[in-house]
């Protein structure tokens, strides 16, 4: 097997000098940082560096974000506006020594911007840019200046393409006395050229860059150009033709002493991987059609921009989530003794525990001992559990068997661990009617919770669509608060299902179902109408039910996909259940492909931290109490509808609950193993 080879031995890049301006210094670039015959608008190019600035992961991935300190325009947002926006209460318990030391340093301030003839600086952004190890790297404040040049300065004529080479791309500089002469003939030729500059200024030591982190390319400047055309001629009206660049300085010293004019292959390949990011992201901006109007707010790039950090900021969820990464994964990790992957199950728990934590904080307030409790349906080997118990959150989990991850926990984590199988209230009534005879050793919970307490649905499955359910169930009057992450489709007899799909508008977290009037006099959802009472994936093609268009996952028929589908139908049982429910689903960051998180019941949360009509409130006078049952007695009337209406496609609640339990017997009787927890 070769041994790699070591950067410092690979061949050196040629440099050219750029056409970059900047009295006192020197700007290089190379043909292979050039990109030709691009046609996107300069709204999108400054769309796309908006996104980067905010995720320079998309470059690097020893990153996780970067946090904005400052934007002159505002259009980015600093950690305390989008904590105030989000309605974040104020906490810094979750601050490391690093960060707090960071917060109080009173270096943040941009870098002055550089100047550049003919360009006009238009924006200044200040950012930190995180790394995700943050014991072996530190965090780099970050300069970005943003500047536009138009056709009346002589800037957008420092480059014209040779007439002899004009088909190889390939431009020259001018003088002053060739620009000058040149000037209206080439204005005759394009009716609007525009630059667009972005330069990017660590803040390192401005002659050697020393301490300058591994994940930031050692330069003392980095520049993106981007040159825009519009053609002017009578066949061909509104064409555009552009170019893109990139252009850096390099430190003293940091130059091959035998090739002062070159760069070694670490950072060609660095530069080439962003060149190749930022014109792969831009493809994919849509088109906006003012592209003239350089004070527009940029565009984002895809409908998941939408539910992506719209219930808890970016930044507090990954704080979280390193700082619980230091804290268990190592132990975790070490202590294993189920037969699968530790890594991937204890980084995603992780990731989901810091969710939570954040989201907690958000609903009931910075003190664990307000939290009214949880409980996680179906929690396989307990990591979340455990995770959560160590943070000062109360509440327990249950799963149908017992798993060997169990006995690595303390004793009293163990105990809130329990071996249960969840046979729904609907269903235990619908087998009583029949009279089916239960196991004597089977351990049931009837899915009726505590008043107050928030359900936790990882990767249920079975019991995914009936966690909005048993929430309203649990507390009528006011249903528990929930999350669901959904993973495998099932019907609500815990057969396998793939549903159909929902008709909405891109973007929607919350997503609204139209609904009309059946000739009983009940709401019916139009997307039923023609549902087949087999569910397959035949009858369903059949169907050809269109899809938005959406960031969602959809299957080369064309209908969403399968997860996507299972989404909307836990989105429509609970909004179903209250059409004034708080439902909202948002893009988690977790290591998974099924990381979509659906939230329930999150202002009853807020409400009872604020002393609002929440859950947690004590009604008092006869019509409180008097309007709570009536509310209480339609939500147990609507639940019945939902699991009839439901369970047609199985043949009936009764047909469906003993498919529940031939599904029960088969996961206890093929997978039971012994556990002890002493």
């Amino acid at each position: 097997m070769p041994s790699r080879r070591n950067p410092s031995d690979l061949p050196l890049v040629p440099l050219t000098e750029s056409h970059l301006r900047t009295p006192g210094m020197a700007w290089l670039t190379s043909p292979s940082y050039r990109q030709f015959s691009l046609s996107f608008s300069a709204t999108a190019f400054h769309s796309v560096t908006d996104v980067l600035l905010e995720n320079p992961n998309l470059n690097s991935s020893h990153l996780f974000r970067a946090d904005i300190i400052f934007d002159s325009t505002g259009i980015l947002k600093t950690n305390q506006e989008k904590e105030d926006f989000r309605c974040i209460p104020p906490s810094n318990r979750h601050l490391c020594c690093e960060e707090k030391q960071l917060k109080t340093s009173n270096e943040d301030e941009a870098l002055p911007p550089l100047p550049f003839p003919g360009f006009e600086l238009r924006r200044t952004i200040l950012r930190r840019l995180i790394p995700r190890k943050p014991q072996l790297d530190q965090p780099l404040l970050q300069t970005c200046h943003i500047y536009t040049a138009e056709d009346e300065d002589l800037a957008d004529f420092d480059e014209v393409p040779s007439s002899e080479k004009a088909h190889e791309h390939v431009f020259v500089p001018l003088s002053l006395d060739e620009k000058l002469r040149n000037k209206s003939v080439y204005r005759q030729a394009v009716a609007h050229h525009s630059q667009h500059l972005v330069v990017y200024q660590p803040h390192a030591d401005p002659l050697t860059g020393k301490n300058m982190p591994w994940y930031h390319p050692p330069l003392k400047s980095l520049a993106f150009l981007y040159r825009r055309e519009r053609l002017d001629s009578s066949e061909e009206q509104n064409q555009t033709s552009g170019a893109l660049s990139v252009h850096f300085r390099l430190f003293s010293g940091s130059c091959p002493a035998d090739d002062p004019r070159s760069i070694t292959d670490r950072v060609h390949r660095t530069l080439l991987s962003l060149l190749s990011t930022f014109t792969r992201l831009v493809r994919n901006t849509p088109v906006c059609p003012n592209i003239l109007n350089t004070e527009e707010r940029p565009m984002r790039n895809s409908a998941t921009q939408y539910i992506k950090d719209n219930i808890i900021p970016e930044h507090l969820v990954q704080n979280t989530y390193s700082r619980l990464k230091t804290q268990y994964a190592a132990d975790l990790i070490n202590r294993w003794v189920e037969k699968t992957d530790p890594s991937k199950h204890v980084f995603e728990d992780l990731s989901i525990a810091a969710f939570l934590l954040e989201l907690w904080r958000k609903m009931y307030g910075n003190n664990p001992t307000h939290f009214p409790g949880f409980v996680d349906i179906a929690c396989g080997n307990g990591v979340l559990v455990y995770v959560l118990r160590m943070e000062g959150f109360r509440g327990w989990g249950f799963d149908a068997r017992a798993r060997r991850t169990w006995s690595i926990f303390p004793t009293n984590i163990i105990a809130c661990l329990k071996q249960s199988v969840c046979i729904p209230r609907p269903f235990l009534e619908a087998l009583h009617s029949i009279d089916y005879p239960l196991p004597e050793d089977l351990l049931v919970h009837n899915g009726i919770f505590e008043q107050g307490t928030f359900i936790v649905s990882n990767h249920a499955d079975e019991l995914t669509t009936w966690t909005p359910l048993l929430a309203a169930l649990s507390c009528p009057e006011s249903p528990l608060p929930w999350l669901a992450i959904p993973c495998c489709s099932h019907a609500l007899s815990g057969a396998a299902n793939r549903y159909p799909s929902f008709l909405h508008q891109p973007g929607d977290t919350k997503v609204q179902h139209n609904t009309k009037k059946s000739g009983h006099g009940n709401d019916a959802d139009p997307s039923r109408d023609e549902q087949p009472r087999t569910g397959d994936l035949a009858a369903l093609r059949a169907l050809k039910v269109p899809a938005p268009q959406s960031s969602e996952r959809k299957s080369p028929s064309g209908t969403k996909s399968a997860y996507a589908s299972l989404v909307d139908q836990v989105i429509s049982l609970a909004t179903k259940l209250d059409p004034t429910e708080d439902v909202e689903k948002t893009l988690m960051r977790i290591p998974s492909t099924r990381n979509i998180g659906i939230v329930g019941g999150q202002l009853r949360g807020l409400s009872s931290k604020t002393g609002g009509d929440g859950q947690l409130m004590t009604y008092t006078s006869n019509a409180e109490q008097l309007e709570r049952e009536k509310r209480a007695d339609l939500t147990r009337q609507t639940v019945r509808e939902i699991v009839e209406q439901e369970c047609m496609r199985s043949g009936g609640v009764e047909d469906a609950a003993t498919i529940w339990m031939g599904r029960v017997r088969t996961a206890i009787g093929t997978t039971r193993h012994p556990f002890k927890s002493g």
